[in-house]
C-alpha cells in the first residue's frame, strides 16, 4: 500500500510541473485503449485526473 501512495504522490508532483509528462501519460492511455487494454488506460487516466484535480481547500480562502 505504501508504494501506491508514493507513486500517486510522484505522479501528482510531476504532473503539476511537467506538461510533457502529462502528454506522455495521455498518449500511453490512448495506445492502451486502442490495443484493448482499457482497464490499464482507465487506471492511468484516473491517476492523471486525480493528480491534476484541485481540491476545494486549495482554492477557498481560510476563514
Amino acid at each position: 500500500m505504501a508504494a501506491t501512495r508514493c507513486c500517486k504522490k510522484t505522479i501528482k508532483e510531476r504532473a503539476q510541473k511537467d506538461p510533457e509528462f502529462v502528454r506522455g501519460l495521455l498518449s500511453e492511455a490512448a495506445l492502451l485503449s486502442q490495443s484493448g487494454e482499457s482497464e490499464a488506460a482507465k487506471i492511468i487516466l484516473r491517476d492523471l485526473f486525480n493528480a491534476k484535480r484541485t481540491s476545494i481547500d486549495e482554492i477557498t480562502p481560510a476563514t
